[in-house]
């Protein structure tokens, strides 16, 4: 999504568009059509987060929520950190809080770069990894997420992009290609099946490398070399998922 200025919220809760039954995810195409049609003349953007359970996830999004309700002050943290809103709901603790996929039921109306009025609204994925959620749910997961959003943002809270982290999005993103079973005209298969890829290292503390964007950029672009062709191949198949990778 391109940088947007001036937001401005019209509601604030997060409602269930993703239900588990027999852990089988159950999209509500009902409730989502619902959410949407009123915006259905503006372009739209979803932000999704999505990652290991028990990382802040949606702790993480309300404090996106809150700096687009403070009109993306610099300072808005300084004043509004004890008050955090409660959009989604978040809890401390082992056990994990989020079961299913949510989406904000309105959207902050933001200006693209195109003095377009842009609807963004924000959506918050189950934690993968969970010792009652099967590899197939936590791949389903991310394939529904990944296809509904505009920005997946994989939330990595470890201070670094670890090769794990890109083992397991390979093995989600191969799963949801062979759940959707994309197939298309001919050409569509060397187009990407997503949209954007934000790796969102958190919890950083190496020196060698910036805060923010350009770092992020710099770092993940010395992640993904490697000679190692199995390794190799992992990267390969994460660009080519995604239309825009970043950090």
């Amino acid at each position: 999504m391109s940088q947007a200025h001036h937001g401005k919220t019209v509601s604030g809760k997060a409602v269930k568009i993703v239900k588990v039954n027999k852990d089988t995810p159950h999209l509500n195409l009902d409730r989502l059509e619902q959410i949407l049609h009123n915006y259905q003349d503006h372009p739209v953007a979803i932000i999704s987060v999505f990652g290991e359970h028990r990382t802040g996830k949606s702790f993480l999004l309300n404090f996106l929520c809150q700096y687009l309700r403070e009109n993306q002050s610099p300072s808005w943290y300084k004043k509004n950190y004890v008050k955090l809103i409660n959009t989604f709901h978040w809890k401390g603790g082992v056990e994990r809080d989020t079961i299913g996929i949510y989406m904000t039921d309105k959207p902050f109306m933001l200006k693209n770069d195109k003095g377009q009025d842009t609807a963004v609204f924000f959506m918050d994925t189950q934690g993968s990894f969970h010792k009652q959620v099967t590899a197939g749910e936590s791949s389903l997961m991310f394939a529904l997420s990944s296809l509904l959003s505009s920005v997946q943002i994989y939330n990595l809270p470890s201070a670094m992009i670890r090769e794990n982290d890109l083992q397991h999005l390979e093995v989600f993103t191969h799963y949801a290609q062979a759940a959707i079973d994309y197939e298309g005209d001919e050409g569509s298969q060397h187009s990407s099946l997503f949209q954007s890829l934000l790796f969102l290292v958190r919890n950083w503390q190496m020196s060698d490398y910036h805060y923010g964007s350009k770092g992020g950029m710099d770092y993940m672009k010395e992640v993904m070399k490697t000679d190692k062709a199995e390794n190799d191949s992992v990267r390969r198949q994460i660009k080519q998922s995604f239309s825009d990778v970043r950090c």
